[in-house]
């Protein structure tokens, strides 16, 4: 998946952290999961705390 993918943050099920700093990101009802960067993270982080 290209990296400037748009999520519908509703869809959200949870945040990952995998090793070596990296997350990704599970979606309710996909299997597949989308790579977070560390660019990134912090403004995702906020959106989901303020859900």
């Amino acid at each position: 998946m290209h990296r400037n993918a748009i999520i519908n943050i509703k869809y959200l099920d949870f945040l990952e952290a995998l090793d070596a700093g990296q997350f990704q990101l599970h979606f309710k009802g996909i299997d597949e999961t989308l790579a977070v960067s560390r660019r990134h993270l912090p403004a995702l982080r906020e959106k989901i705390q303020s859900m």
